[in-house]
Order: C-alpha cells, then sequence, then structure tokens
C-alpha cells in the first residue's frame, strides 16, 4: 500500500514572457516544486509533492490537469482523463456526479484556466488577481512569494481572527485582494475576469430524517477514510484530546484497523483539569496501544511562545498545532489525524439550532423526557423559534470584535454581521446552523498551511464530502437527545472503550491558570498599525487574552513579511 496522492499547486498567468521567466527561475531555484510545465502560452503550472506522493504523469498533463488531491479517486471512476478535462471546461457545475472528492487545474489550449475546490476543503485554493494577470495557489505562503506584484494585508478578515472566529467575506482572506475558494466551489479565470460558481451543495435535495441505516453508514465512512489516508508504515500522528471524537479516532485507527499510531496530548496547567484528561487517554492507550506518545502542559507564557512556532503567514492559535514543528524533528510523521469538526457533524450542544429548527411543537411534546440536555432545552427551543420569527436567528460567530481592533473596522464587522445574519433569516433550507459551520473553513486553511510545510497530511475523517453529506441527511434527533454524539456512540459501541465513548464533558484543555493580566512586550510590525486601535497597547498590565491576540497578530505579520520577501521592513515602536 502507497500513501495517496496529495501535492501544492501553483499556477501564474501573465501577457509578460519576461514576467513570466523571472516567475519560473524563482520557482525553479526554491526547491521546493517538481519542474513547472507550460500548459498554454502565458501560463505556468508547478507541482509541490508530499512524501510519498507519485506525479500526476503525462495522461494527466496533457488533458491540462494538474491534481492536490483526489486524483486517484478520479482514475477509479472510468473516465479518461480528456473526457474529465472536458467535463471541467464545458460543464463544472454537474461534477458532483463524479464519485469521491477532488481539488484540481484544468487548463485550456486556449490559457483558460477552471480551479475545483474538495467538498471536504482539505487542500485551500487561494486567487489572486485576474484578467490576464493572476496567480492560483493552495498555500498563502506560496502565494506571496510567486504572486507577479506585490500583496497587502486585509485588516478586517485579521481583526475577525483576533477573535477566536474566522470568517472570509465575499471570499475575502487575510491577503488583500486575494480570494478563497469555498469547499465544493470553482472559479472559471479567463475572459478578463474571475466567474465563480458551485458543483457540490450537500444540501441540495437533502430532507433530514431518521434512517435505520444513518450509524452504519457513519461507522463505514469513519473506517474508510482512515484505511485511505494513514500510512500503512505507522508515521501516524493522533492529536488525543482523551474527548469523545479523538478517542473514537483513535480507536478505529489502533484498534479495529490495526494501524501504528503516536499520540499527541495538550494538556492544562490545572492540575484537576489535567488528570480528568489524562483518565481518558490513559485508558484508550491500555486499551489499543500506541506507538509513542507525547504530553504537553501548556501554561501561560508556552502558549504566547508557541504562537511563534509554526512561521506560516497564518493564524495559529492551536497549541497542539504550534508543536508539530518541533514533534516532526523527533520523530517521523506522514499523517497528522484528528476528530475535528464531529461536533458539527454528529451531534453536541451546537446542534441544538437545528434542532430546534426541525423539531415541531408536537415533536417537541413527544421527546418531552428525552431532550438533548434537560427541561432547559424548552425555553431554548421557544428562544430560537422567537429569534427565527424576528428575523434574527443565532448565527456562529461573535457579536462584536475586541477593543484592541481599530473602531472602524469593528464597525465594518458589524455591518457585515448584520448582513449575514439578514441572509440566514431568509435561509429556509436544511441545517441552517451547520451550513453556516461550514463557511468557517479557516481552520481548514490553518492546517494545511502548517502541516504541508512539514511534508505532513492532514486527515479530517469528520470532514469529508460523504460525512458532510450524511450530516445533512440526518435528523438533529438523531445527534441529540438525550445527551450528545447519539449517532457516534451507536455507530461504534463495538469498537471504542465505553469510558470513553461515554465521556459526559468535552476533552479538551482549558484556559492557562492565572491568565489575569500582564504587561506588553516587543515590537509591532508597522504592517499592523491598520488593525490595531490608537493607542495601543495601553501602558500598564492589559487583560492576558489581548496580550495573546496581539502576539498572534504579531506572529502572522512576521511571517507574512519573509514570505513576500522583506519587501516591507517598516516598523513602528511601542508608545
Amino acid at each position: 500500500m502507497s500513501l495517496r496522492p496529495l501535492a501544492n499547486l501553483l499556477a501564474v498567468a501573465t501577457p509578460d514572457p519576461a514576467e513570466l521567466l523571472a516567475v519560473r527561475e524563482r520557482i525553479e531555484a526554491s526547491g521546493a516544486f517538481d519542474p513547472p510545465w507550460s500548459p498554454a502560452p502565458g501560463r505556468l503550472v508547478a507541482v509541490s509533492r508530499l512524501p510519498g506522493s507519485s506525479p500526476d504523469g503525462e495522461p494527466v498533463r496533457a488533458a491540462g490537469l494538474a491534481f492536490a488531491q483526489g486524483r486517484d479517486e478520479l482514475a477509479a471512476s472510468g473516465l479518461g482523463w480528456e473526457e474529465v478535462g472536458r467535463l471541467i471546461a464545458e460543464r463544472p457545475e454537474t461534477l458532483d456526479q463524479l464519485p469521491g472528492d477532488f481539488g484540481l487545474v484544468h487548463f485550456r489550449p486556449t490559457g483558460e484556466a477552471t480551479v475545483v475546490r474538495s467538498a471536504g476543503g482539505l487542500v485551500p485554493f487561494y486567487v489572486a488577481g485576474d484578467g490576464e494577470r493572476w496567480t492560483v495557489a493552495t498555500t498563502l505562503e506560496h502565494l506571496l512569494r510567486f504572486h507577479t506584484e506585490e500583496l497587502g494585508l486585509d485588516p478586517l478578515v485579521n481583526a475577525i481572527l483576533t477573535s477566536g472566529y474566522d470568517a472570509a467575506p465575499d471570499r475575502r482572506t487575510f491577503v488583500a485582494g486575494v480570494r478563497l475558494l469555498g469547499r465544493g466551489e470553482y472559479v472559471r479565470l479567463g475572459g478578463g475576469r474571475a466567474a465563480f460558481g458551485r458543483w457540490w451543495d450537500p444540501r441540495e435535495g437533502a430532507v433530514p430524517r431518521p434512517a435505520a441505516d444513518h450509524a452504519e453508514r457513519l461507522r463505514s465512512a469513519l473506517l474508510g477514510t482512515l484505511e485511505r489516508e494513514l500510512d500503512p508504515g505507522g508515521e501516524n500522528l493522533l492529536a488525543l484530546s482523551g474527548g469523545v471524537d479523538s478517542s473514537a479516532v483513535g480507536a478505529l485507527a489502533a484498534g479495529t484497523l490495526g494501524h501504528e499510531v503516536s499520540t499527541l496530548t495538550v494538556l492544562s496547567d490545572d492540575e484537576a483539569a489535567a488528570a480528568r484528561d489524562l483518565r481518558y487517554v490513559d485508558a484508550l492507550t491500555e486499551a489499543v496501544g500506541f506507538r509513542h506518545r507525547r504530553k504537553v502542559t501548556v501554561d501561560r507564557e508556552r502558549r504566547l511562545a508557541l504562537l511563534d512556532e509554526p512561521g506560516v503567514p497564518f493564524h495559529v492559535p492551536m497549541p497542539y498545532l504550534c508543536l508539530l514543528p518541533s514533534l516532526t524533528r523527533e520523530w517521523p510523521v506522514s499523517v497528522l489525524v484528528g476528530g475535528e469538526f464531529a461536533d458539527h457533524t454528529v451531534g453536541s450542544t451546537l446542534t441544538l439550532r437545528d434542532w430546534a429548527r426541525h423539531t415541531t411543537l408536537s415533536g417537541l411534546w413527544r421527546a418531552r423526557r428525552a431532550l438533548p440536555t434537560g427541561p432547559a432545552d424548552v425555553r431554548r427551543w421557544f428562544v430560537y423559534r422567537l429569534r427565527r420569527a424576528m428575523r434574527r436567528p443565532p448565527v456562529p460567530w461573535p457579536p462584536e470584535l475586541p477593543a484592541l481592533v481599530r473602531p472602524e473596522l469593528r464597525d465594518e464587522y458589524q455591518d457585515w454581521l448584520r448582513d449575514r445574519r439578514r441572509a440566514a433569516a431568509r435561509d429556509d433550507g436544511p441545517m441552517p446552523y451547520l451550513a453556516m459551520f461550514l463557511e468557517r473553513q479557516g481552520f481548514l486553511g490553518m492546517h494545511w498551511e502548517v502541516t504541508s510545510s512539514l511534508g505532513v497530511r492532514r486527515s479530517f475523517p469528520f470532514v469529508t464530502r460523504e460525512l458532510l453529506e450524511l450530516g445533512f441527511e440526518c435528523h438533529p434527533s438523531e445527534l441529540v437527545g438525550p445527551g450528545t454524539k447519539r449517532l457516534l456512540r451507536a455507530a461504534l459501541a463495538g469498537d471504542v472503550p465505553a469510558v470513553n465513548l461515554e465521556r459526559p464533558d468535552k476533552g479538551r484543555p482549558g484556559p492557562p491558570r492565572g491568565s489575569g493580566s500582564q504587561a506588553w512586550s516587543g515590537e509591532i510590525p508597522g504592517v499592523l498599525y491598520p488593525i490595531f486601535a490608537p493607542g495601543w497597547p495601553p501602558k500598564g498590565e492589559i487583560p492576558y487574552w489581548d496580550v495573546h491576540r496581539g502576539r498572534q497578530l504579531v506572529a502572522f505579520a512576521l511571517a507574512f513579511e519573509r514570505s513576500r520577501g522583506g519587501r516591507s521592513r517598516v516598523q513602528r515602536e511601542n508608545t
């Protein structure tokens, strides 16, 4: 068995032959890509394969195709590569008829390109420019290094990330003028403009309702993903919190499938919280066995220091992802796997909004003795229904941005949030709260940016096309009531130790002890001036999480400057 093909892609278009030659020389000098090739005049494509990935091959290239993911799945479809290319060029909106999931770029001989992002969204696609001069890349790192024009920051999107949430208004990214394809979207570049469309929509035709086969479909999908994506050589790393979701993935991978798996667990410096999580981590380890184990306690100072570790132009606040670079220097890691997004696809308290949406008054009465979290859910049901009637449904974004952000950015965010809430009020489709969470895809880009830079593959068993489609077919009553994760617990009762599967609380490290406040130290890069509020940082001690937000911005800005070649080194000193 071999690893599935995965790669970073870079595609550059310019009518200037000298400019294109200069880009080619920079790509070749980087040493990060296979030799670039030209699918059409004024176009250049380069592929950086992750370790263990085979090249696309001449028949794929002859059809004008370059794959980031999913070449193996389309190869099994029975279609020839020329046929796949014609379908993408002529009817990209019908790609949902093809099996599997895939992310790619297709070129016509005329130079027109179609970029397709997968339904699961594992590999992001960023687009800068349009007309005859544009760049497509699967990492912001490569986009900043090889785009033919200088790029700056988008203050609003960076400001939003300081809240701990992510949003991409109008497909915007951290970098001004750079747009992000959503899951299941495509963009056609040619004819003087960029035309976006959708090839996959899990809500289309979905009718949430209970079905006897949903539990078996869930188990089959999880096992199938792990079997396809884990390293048969045993270089697998599980982000193990001890919660139900990561424990389920660990039990399936190391227990049911028998793969060798190592674990990384981030613990709180609160001894009681750490002991609680270790109870479940140790229980799973005793049941299935792991190759290596690493447990890291993260206090307030280490959490701040870890923000500098990834060194990529992306906001990376997750401690276990910040620890990955140092861990890969000690152990060989080919695949990083975890239980992310299971709260949304297999049920948690987040599902209560969609539970209220799809539970009638008579259904509420029938379920009165089996409510998701208890009697308070009756009030939640009425509050949700009232807010929906008032055209103010709940949305998965914060009501306001932190005070360290410039007032004009907080106002701009309020305008966007108001418009997004209005759109949500008009949404009568299935599972609207889950659908809004699919828009929050910053964690996908964050993981890909870090892991692919290290040559590590990322596996998200709960964020696949199959699982997302199942998520919109399940009725919320299958997921919550009584308790949460009902479908997962029913599906994996024979695979996961009961102590882990029935854990009643969340498995995640809490905030560092004594977060309190502290003084700011260090310089603020001038590129961040349009984001920080005037006079920030204030003198004296400030709330710890404001320090964390500021340090997160600084870490991003420094990586941003390195990636674009240090073209702007202007800095301002603290006041």
